[in-house]
């Protein structure tokens, strides 16, 4: 960007050297990368309020698209806990990973980040504006290396012990 008509350096270049765009295998689930392009866009355009809603999205298709594939029944409303806690039943996942990825859950669930989270209050919508760029990295990060796990272990079909 340009300050007193010079190029000024995001420090942002520096943190996002960090986060690349994976380039996985198809697998039986398709491509990881697909699932997470749009969040991804939205980080660079520095859209941050947009990426946990994209990752949501992300995140609860790849869980439901698991469930398709190994014949798991599943409501439309499900919460990402409830999903999770269905794929530990059959086996996919152990309780220890289930609970490790109650926090991604939660926080891609919490009434701050929700997608009707404008519709609902200004308030809920200031606090959207907020998330810092910190913040929609690491989630942006957290949810690419959830994704890739489960991905994986669906496709291993085993329980790590």
């Amino acid at each position: 960007r340009y300050e007193n008509g010079r190029i000024v350096r995001l420090r942002r270049i520096k943190r996002l050297k960090n986060i690349c765009y994976y380039l996985y295998s198809p697998g039986e689930y398709g491509f990881v990368e697909y699932d997470l392009m749009e969040a991804y866009n939205r980080l660079m355009l520095n859209d941050f309020a947009c990426v946990v809603r994209e990752c949501h999205a992300a995140f609860r298709s790849v869980l439901l698209r698991i469930h398709e594939r190994k014949g798991i029944v599943y409501h439309e409303q499900d919460s990402l806990n409830t999903l999770m806690a269905n794929l530990m039943a059959r086996g996919v996942i152990s309780a220890e990973y289930a609970h490790k990825f109650h926090f991604l859950s939660n926080v891609l669930e919490s009434e701050i980040f929700l997608p009707m989270a404008p519709e609902k209050s200004h308030h809920h919508y200031a606090m959207m504006l907020r998330i810092s760029e910190e913040l929609a990295c690491s989630i942006y990060y957290l949810t690419e290396r959830s994704i890739f796990f489960l991905t994986q272990r669906a496709e291993e079909g085993s329980v790590a012990p």
